[in-house]
């Protein structure tokens, strides 16, 4: 019986040392819409990733291309800040954004299994419209 518990706590040490590096959620998330324009955009990573996020992400809009931005990281977060076009605002109304990291981020033992691009939208600006029938 010391045997078979003796095992079981090895596989289980062993599984836990040897969990891949992932990308565990985005805020926002893959494909939402609807998003602020102001918004902070948050990677959680499953573990601490010891990368240089500046050389590891690309965040891109659709009508205000490629963005500059700033990067806090805490724990297993990274915070992307982009840089303001105008006061308070980060991206066009309606526009569609990319955030791409690269399959070089690394824990210090592992990379990401492949690169990943999460994509959403930000909310349209509010308007009206008249439509008639004719």
């Amino acid at each position: 019986m010391a045997r078979i518990l003796l095992i079981i706590g090895t596989l289980a040490f062993a599984s836990h040392a040897w969990a891949a590096f992932t990308i565990s959620s985005t805020t926002p998330a893959r494909n939402q819409s609807a998003v602020s324009p102001d918004t902070d955009i948050v990677v959680r990573f499953s573990a601490p990733p010891t990368s240089d996020p500046l050389t590891s992400v690309f965040v891109h809009g659709q009508f205000s291309g490629r963005r500059t931005f700033s990067v806090t990281a805490s724990g297993n977060d990274w915070t992307i800040v982009v840089d303001e076009l105008s006061a308070g605002s980060r991206f066009f109304a309606g526009e569609h954004v990319y955030v791409t990291l690269l399959a070089s981020i690394t824990d210090g033992v592992e990379t990401l299994p492949a690169p990943r691009t999460v994509a959403f939208d930000i909310k349209p600006a509010a308007g009206s419209a008249n439509f008639n029938r004719e």
